[in-house]
């Protein structure tokens, strides 16, 4: 509630209230558009014109045709487009642009304008785009001029077919050097193989061996290949194996000493590490009894995995006891423990592969015993020198392949549209400019406007001036010019203004007791007076009085604003004496009451005096005229100061029957408005009310609705109202004196 008090947003703001905001800002929007919109203009016109050429670029999906014996099964390499976008907008592509146009034939007659001069700035004019789910490359280069930006565009293009032709290019050749070194080595390797079998088979004589035994043969050195790489691969579990225990260990030694230094603690930590220790042993023992036994096997398996789940107990019992500051040390451990036994797995399956492949191996050597050790010799060179034969053979054919795309590799980029520039500039688009101008206007004048809302507090509507409290508001006066101020009085005047006074005047006499029932002293005093100058209580003040004495009434005008009087400029007279020259005794009241141009109105002007208004006003003079006055007329009517500026309204305040506030709509604050009721309230008047002046139209027209506005209808000034309809103007406040 705090919170939306202080920025003042009401709970039910409708449209209209928001137009009527805006209208009344309406200055600020049109300033900061209009500032906003010369910016706008003065940036489009003073900025350097381009124009934007477009090209299109396809993307060739090529997998490499040349692959080997080594290289199956190895995944290709095709570039993404993302490589291809990175690419162009590298400043090395900025650079070839730029020498390949330099390259350009002199018969182009290109100028060296024509040729950008910083590779960076050309490099910010490139601007690339793939569409999604296609191969396509959108080229766009912004340029000073239309000719200009078409001849970069399709430059970027070209000079990037032929950077990625060079690429190309570059890696066949790589890759044709590659091959022919492996060529060359494959040849030597096939020609020192072909030498040894001619030399052993010509020095040993020998002769095949059946095809039975040639095929033993061959699957006995497979195995014998085979049982190699198997005790490479378990040496090097074993040193995995030996590294995680020597780093386990290290983290032991490292809790250990943390333990320690920490203090007692709960539980043994020796007792851990050893228990960690076991269950290591534990595991791997039950890893290498699943190679000898089945799950089947009786006995065996019940026994160790009690083992493992007793030690396992035994030691989460001892870890919950762990202090906090070792917990991170203890988890390290426990994750080499796992990284150990997994590689204490592994060094076993390794060890029961090797054993499995050195029985297989041992059993092809065993049937290999009767074939003759010089026919074995030769079986085995004659395998070597096929074997070098079909490398060659295959590196031979892929060299070929090679220099065979060699000569006709382009690259994988092709231009699918060339450069396309439109006749009009990219920018400066003046259209745009101003449009983009006038929606940062807008939105900084929104801006403006609500921080000038939220720090204006003056008020600005009816239903505010009803929950500033303190009593109700009888009437709301529409705004008027100054010509329908000069009119007022005359014959001619606007129907709608004349009703809201008679609204007034009937809520006065249904708020305030009758004249026939009044208290013994006579009429009723009126207090007339507002929170600043300038609010309209003076005219108010007058048009009342005319109101009520065209109802019959007989009223009695004073004028108490001594130190501005208007009443002499409302009625167009000049009456220089007055209630001033009453109070210090130089004239008689008879003599300083005059008649006006309306039947049952009188006019006690404020007259002369050098004595200070407010000390007249305390005098025991002003009572006894304002008493001569009650018994004169049915009502006297006291034009007053502001409250805020003067005190004479303060004081004029114990002596009147009715204080109206007069709160001018857009001229005073809330806060101003509601001290001023309070201090005016402090008189104790038996009726305090508000008069709302310069109200919004919306509001004030609502007072319209209940008169008739046929000609006639007010001669006699009298309102065409029901009963009923006067309830229902009247504030809740009011409406029990009115059912009186």
């Amino acid at each position: 509630m705090v919170e939306q008090q202080n920025l003042r947003i009401p709970s039910n703001v409708s449209l209209w209230d928001v137009l009527a905001i805006l209208w009344r800002r309406l200055w600020v929007i049109i300033l900061c558009i209009g500032v906003a919109l010369g910016v706008a203009y003065y940036i489009s016109r003073h900025t350097q014109r381009a124009w934007l050429g477009s090209a299109q670029l396809i993307v060739l999906q090529i997998v490499p045709t040349v692959t080997t014996q080594s290289d199956r099964g190895a995944q290709s390499m095709v570039e993404s487009t993302e490589t291809q976008l990175s690419m162009l907008q590298s400043t090395e592509m900025a650079r070839r642009t730029i020498i390949w146009l330099k390259n350009k034939p002199a018969s182009l007659h290109l100028t060296p304008r024509d040729i950008p001069r910083n590779v960076l700035d050309f490099q910010k004019a490139i601007s690339v785009l793939a569409p999604k789910d296609t191969n396509l490359i959108n080229v766009s280069v912004e340029a000073g001029s239309r000719a200009r930006a078409k001849l970069w565009t399709d430059a970027v293009c070209d000079a990037f077919v032929d950077w990625k032709h060079e690429v190309a290019q570059r890696n066949l050749e790589k890759t044709i050097d590659s091959l022919d070194g492996r060529l060359q080595r494959a040849q030597a390797q096939m020609q020192r193989a072909e030498s040894r079998e001619t030399a052993y088979k010509n020095s040993h004589h020998v002769v095949d061996v059946p095809v039975q035994q040639h095929e033993t043969l061959n699957q006995y050195q497979i195995r014998e290949n085979e049982t190699l790489l198997a005790k490479q691969d378990l040496q090097l579990k074993q040193t995995t194996l030996k590294d995680v225990e020597a780093r386990r260990d290290n983290e032991n030694e490292k809790l250990r000493r943390a333990l320690l230094s920490g203090g007692p603690t709960v539980r043994d930590d020796g007792e851990v590490i050893r228990l960690q220790s076991q269950l290591s042993q534990l595991l791997a023992q039950r890893s290498s009894m699943e190679k000898m036994y089945t799950k089947e096997y009786p006995g065996v398996w019940d026994d160790i995995d009690g083992k493992i789940a007793d030690t396992r107990r035994r030691l989460n019992d001892l870890v919950v006891a762990t202090r906090a500051d070792v917990l991170p040390n203890i988890q390290r451990q426990g994750s080499l423990i796992d990284e150990a036994k997994m590689a204490a797995l592994a060094v076993n399956f390794a060890q029961t592969k090797l054993a499995g492949l050195v029985q297989q191996r041992d059993l092809l050597k065993s049937q290999l015993s009767k074939i003759p050790a010089e026919s074995m010799e030769y079986a085995r060179l004659a395998r070597e020198t096929e074997i070098g034969r079909g490398l060659y053979s295959t590196l031979n054919v892929a060299l070929s392949t090679a220099r065979i795309n060699k000569d006709q590799a382009s690259g994988n980029i092709l231009v699918s549209s060339p450069a396309i520039v439109p006749a009009d500039p990219v920018r400066p688009n003046l259209l745009r400019d101003l449009l983009f101008g006038g929606l940062a206007g807008l939105f900084l004048s929104m801006i403006a406007v609500f921080a000038l809302e939220q720090s204006d507090r003056r008020v600005r509507t009816v239903e505010r001036v009803r929950t500033l409290g303190g009593g109700p508001v009888i009437g709301a006066l529409p705004r008027l010019s100054h010509a329908q101020l000069r009119a007022f009085g005359g014959p001619v005047m606007q129907t709608r203004t004349r009703e809201a006074y008679n609204l007034i005047r009937a809520n006065l006499s249904l708020a305030l007791p009758s004249v026939a029932g009044a208290t013994a002293r006579g009429g009723q005093v009126l207090l007339i007076t507002s929170t600043v100058p300038g609010e309209g209580k003076s005219t108010i003040a007058a048009h009342m009085s005319r109101s009520l004495a065209r109802s019959g009434k007989s009223v009695i005008l004073v004028d108490g604003d001594m130190r501005r009087p208007t009443q002499n400029l409302l009625f167009n007279t000049d009456e220089p004496q007055g209630l001033a020259d009453v109070l210090v005794g130089e004239i008689p009241l008879g003599d300083a009451l005059v008649s006006s141009n309306i039947d049952h109105l009188s006019i006690l002007h404020s007259g002369r005096s050098d004595a200070n208004p407010s000390d007249l006003f305390a005098w025991p003079q002003m009572k006894q005229v304002l008493d001569v006055l009650r018994q004169e007329a049915d009502f006297v009517i006291v034009d007053t100061p502001a409250a805020s500026a003067v005190a004479d309204a303060l004081i004029l305040a114990p002596l009147a029957d009715c204080i109206l506030h007069v709160v001018g709509v857009g001229q005073v604050d809330e806060d101003e408005v509601q001290e001023t009721a309070a201090a005016l309230r402090m008189a104790n008047p038996r009726t305090f009310a508000y008069i709302v002046n310069r109200a919004p139209k919306d509001k004030a027209s609502e007072y319209k609705k209940y008169y008739t506005s046929t000609p006639g209808a007010w001669g006699n000034g009298t309102v065409q109202t029901t009963r009923q309809e006067w309830l229902r103007i009247l504030p809740p406040a009011q409406e029990d004196v009115a059912a009186e």
